[in-house]
C-alpha cells in the first residue's frame, strides 16, 4: 500500500530490495536506500490504453481552446458584432457541462452574464414603470419611476456598453427619446 493518502492513483513505484512494498511517485525518495535505476514504476494503463488516452485529453484540450476562443470574440465584440445575451448563457453552461477549469476567462464571462441580467431587469422595470419605492410616512407601496435624465443617460450607456445585446435595449432607448 502507499504511504501517503493522496496518491497518484495512475503509478506507482516498487523496488527489487523490498517488492512488498509501494510508494506513490511523489514519495519515490522513502521507498529504500537504493538508487532511483533499480527503483521500477508500474502504472495502472497499459501502453494499448495511452494513444486512446491522448486523443480524448487532446479532444478535451481543442474543445477548451475552441469555446475560449469564443468567448474572448464574444466579450470583445464591437457594437455590429455582439453575440446576444443567450449565447453568453450557453457558452457559461458549456463551460459548467463540460467542467472547464475555473479561469479568468470564465469569471469575466459569468460576470458579463451577470451584469445584462441585471440590466435587463432593470430596463423591464422601467420601462413598464413598476420600480418599487416605499413612502416612509403612510409605510404602504406604490409603483413608480424616479429617475433623472442623467441616470437615465448613464443607463443607457451601461447597457450599450454591455458586452451582449438585450432585447430591451431597445426599450431604454425609446424611453430615453420620449424624456
Amino acid at each position: 500500500l502507499p504511504i501517503c493518502k493522496t496518491t497518484c492513483f495512475l503509478s506507482a513505484v516498487t523496488c527489487s530490495c523490498s517488492p512488498n512494498k509501494v510508494v506513490c511517485i511523489y514519495h519515490a525518495e522513502e521507498l529504500c536506500s537504493c538508487s532511483p535505476n533499480n527503483h521500477c514504476l508500474r502504472y495502472r494503463y497499459t501502453l494499448d490504453e495511452l494513444p486512446a488516452m491522448l486523443h480524448r485529453l487532446k479532444q478535451r484540450a481543442e474543445a477548451y481552446d475552441n469555446w475560449a476562443y469564443k468567448v474572448k470574440q464574444a466579450l470583445e465584440a464591437s457594437d455590429d458584432q455582439k453575440v446576444e445575451l443567450q449565447e453568453l448563457k450557453d457558452m457559461a453552461a458549456e463551460a459548467e457541462e463540460k467542467k472547464f477549469p475555473d479561469s479568468n476567462l470564465l469569471q469575466m464571462l459569468i460576470s458579463a452574464v451577470n451584469e445584462a441580467e441585471k440590466c435587463a431587469s432593470v430596463a423591464n422595470q422601467l420601462v413598464t414603470k413598476k420600480v418599487r419605492t416605499r413612502h416612509r410616512q403612510s409605510g404602504d407601496s406604490k409603483y413608480q419611476a424616479k429617475l433623472s435624465l442623467e441616470e437615465l443617460q448613464c443607463f443607457s450607456d451601461q447597457v450599450m456598453n454591455l458586452p451582449c445585446n438585450i432585447k430591451e435595449a431597445g426599450l431604454i432607448k425609446e424611453l430615453l427619446k420620449k424624456v
